[in-house]
């Protein structure tokens, strides 16, 4: 299974990362680093802990770790109610799987906007898919 089809599972720990397109940088100013991490909190930080995080001009890598299949469920149904988009049934571990890898490319898709459209640049700004590497032991998650 490639990096980018790791399904995101609850109470997993992930290793998240990716690189710019070509040369260039995903990060040129003190508020690219800033916008990346508030925007992560918007998208990501209900659903997942940040552990660790390492912003470097041309890449980054985020350690992750899912909350609760309960407590991702919670936030994903009042999150629908206050837009008036109540859920008659509870979503499977299957649609919670693939709601939070959804996240994550909004997250990314709306960083990669913000920053093209204050850059005055068009077309894609990370290299491919966003990677994910399930953390499985302490000496991963310490390396």
């Amino acid at each position: 299974m490639t990096e980018s089809l790791v399904p995101l599972e609850p109470e997993s720990c992930y290793h998240v990362y990716n690189h710019a397109v070509g040369s260039e940088n995903i990060f040129l100013t003190e508020k690219n680093y800033v916008s990346f991490l508030l925007s992560f909190k918007s998208y990501i930080l209900p659903y997942a802990d940040l552990l660790c995080y390492c912003l470097m001009p041309n890449h980054f890598h985020l350690i992750v770790r899912f909350k609760t299949l309960e407590e991702i469920s919670s936030v994903i149904k009042k999150l629908n109610d206050s837009k008036g988009f109540p859920h008659k049934r509870a979503l499977t571990p299957e649609e919670i799987t693939l709601y939070l890898s959804q996240q994550f490319s909004n997250y990314f898709n709306s960083y990669a906007k913000a920053f093209n459209n204050e850059n005055y640049r068009r077309g894609t700004l990370f290299k491919r898919a966003f990677r994910r590497k399930p953390i499985l032991s302490s000496e991963y998650m310490t390396r």
